[in-house]
């Protein structure tokens, strides 16, 4: 599940960053040439979102299961987490990639995982991808810092 957009290397635009539309997050950039970026959908896998539930502040990771393109699973939520139905989504701020407070979607169902201590919510999404038209890519200018740093972490023993 992918897209492509027509801004590229040219404008600024490089592997790893953010991408979304007015109803939320859509992909990442997984490569670009001179005019054009490849984007990997939310709707791949391969991809999990650090997402949070706006009222409480509780984050695990927003995943899609591949079946329904409007439903994607909120993960290793801990069950001591008061969730509700309806519940917004959003981003955490826990990664480097999207900012915390992009309204993802809603809480649709809550379900205890087996054997563990962690919900597992389907939630439904509000960005659209089957027919997205305008999309935002997102440039966190303090990445690179904050790479350097937490991979510097480990040295200083």
């Amino acid at each position: 599940n992918y897209f492509t957009i027509n801004k590229g290397a040219d404008d600024g635009i490089y592997k790893g960053l953010g991408v979304m539309c007015r109803n939320g997050v859509v992909g990442i950039v997984k490569s670009t040439s001179k005019h054009f970026s490849l984007i990997i959908s939310i709707l791949n896998k391969d991809i999990k979102t650090s997402a949070s539930i706006r009222r409480n502040g509780y984050f695990g990771s927003l995943a899609w299961e591949g079946t329904d393109p409007q439903i994607l699973n909120l993960e290793d939520l801990p069950r001591h987490a008061e969730v509700k139905l309806g519940d917004t989504i959003q981003t955490s701020g826990y990664s480097l990639i999207f900012p915390k407070g992009i309204l993802l979607g809603t809480v649709k169902k809550i379900m205890q995982k087996e054997g563990t201590n962690f919900y597992s919510l389907p939630c439904k999404i509000w960005a659209d991808i089957s027919k997205l038209d305008i999309v935002y890519v997102l440039k966190n200018n303090a990445k690179p810092e904050l790479e350097k740093l937490e991979t510097n972490a480990g040295s200083d023993k």
